[in-house]
Order: C-alpha cells, then sequence, then structure tokens
C-alpha cells in the first residue's frame, strides 16, 4: 500500500502538490526512483524532505554530488528535528559556510544546540497552553458560580410567581364572597336600616309626647 503524505507529515510547510508527490514516490520506492527539473524548481527543498521522512522510518541518507556547494545547499534546509541528525563528510576547508555547523568537530554541539533550543521553544509552547488551561478552568468555576446564581434566582423567581398566583387566588375568592354578601344581604340590609330609621322616629314622636 503506498504511503501518502498529509501536510502535519512533513517537515517543511511550504512544499507544493508536485514536490509532495516527488517524496512520495522516493519512500514508496523499492528500488530506483529519479526526479528531474531545471534549477529552482525546488530540488534541494525536496530532498531535505526526503532526508527528514528516511530519518522518522529510522533510514538512512547518503547525499553526494560533484560539487561541495550543492550537499551544504541540501544540508541548509533540514529545519532542525531531534530525529535528524545530519553529518557533513570531506575537507573542512572546501565545506561552505552552510555545512560547516554538521561538519565532525562540529555536529555535536549543533545537534545539542538545536536540541535545546528546540525543547526551550516545545516548554513555550507548553507553558502557554498550560497558561489557557488554566484560565480556562477559572472561566469555567466563575461560569459555575454564576449558573448557580442564575438557578437560584430562578427558583426564587418560580415561588414568588407561585405566591403571587396564590395571592391572586385569593383576592379572586374575596371578592367573590363579597359580591355574594352584597347581593344575598342587600335586602337584609335595607330592612335593618328601615327597622333603625322607624325606631328613631317612633322614639322621637314618644319622646315629643
Amino acid at each position: 500500500k503506498s504511503t501518502k503524505l498529509l501536510e502535519e507529515d512533513l517537515l517543511q510547510n511550504n512544499l507544493n502538490r508536485e514536490q509532495i508527490i516527488a517524496v512520495e514516490g522516493v519512500i514508496n520506492s523499492k528500488d530506483l526512483y529519479l526526479i528531474q527539473g531545471p534549477p529552482g524548481t525546488g530540488k534541494t527543498t525536496v530532498i531535505a524532505e526526503i532526508c527528514y521522512q528516511n530519518a522518522i522510518r529510522n533510514q538512512k541518507t547518503l547525499i553526494a554530488s560533484q560539487t561541495n556547494l550543492a550537499v551544504d545547499n541540501a544540508l541548509s534546509k533540514l529545519i532542525h528535528h531531534p530525529k535528524i541528525r545530519a553529518l557533513r563528510k570531506g575537507n573542512e576547508q572546501s565545506v561552505q559556510e552552510e555545512g560547516i555547523l554538521f561538519t565532525e568537530n562540529n555536529i555535536i554541539e549543533t545537534w545539542l544546540k538545536k536540541t535545546a533550543n528546540d525543547c526551550t521553544k516545545l516548554v513555550k509552547v507548553k507553558k502557554v497552553n498550560i497558561e489557557k488551561v488554566e484560565n480556562t478552568e477559572k472561566e469555567l468555576a466563575d461560569t459555575v458560580v454564576m449558573y448557580k446564581r442564575f438557578v437560584n434566582s430562578t427558583e426564587k423567581l418560580k415561588l414568588n410567581e407561585e405566591l403571587m398566583l396564590k395571592n391572586q387566588e385569593k383576592i379572586a375568592l374575596l371578592r367573590s364572597q363579597i359580591s355574594w354578601l352584597e347581593e344575598n344581604y342587600k335586602y337584609f340590609i335595607d330592612d335593618v336600616m328601615c327597622n333603625a330609621y322607624d325606631n328613631i322616629v317612633s322614639g322621637d314622636t314618644l319622646m315629643s309626647a
């Protein structure tokens, strides 16, 4: 089954589709795979990516050229990765600036420095992520407190609404009772008032007699 490279599988994020196809051709080839292209088409970039893909598969890559510059250019494209341990063989006096860090006298120091820098960057990223998690936890705690307050206020509001409904029912009952009393005792009250008036008038007559 042929290996297909995804964007997250690549060492370099600037490869175009043709370059990715070339790298896939190499890692899927069992014997020989030829890549041809005019200057400026990104062959050196492809070589660096092939080195990385082989390294993460625990394989070795030999870069050879008739000119020192071509080899050193390929080395300069090798972005640091712990899996990549590049070694530049040859006369150091003829090695270009891009390749001098990878010579036998410098390779260990170069790898240690680059690994330390890589670890420092990873630690910084981890710290940022930890701060984000801590801030998220704090925001979540505040959200929980606000939610509890909302629930409590909602329950109080619900109780107030229930009390209001009960009071409204009581008021309606009292009004119906008052209406009933007014209706049924209207004549009784009139009789009482009339009797009271008659008694007053009779009392006045007796007193005058």
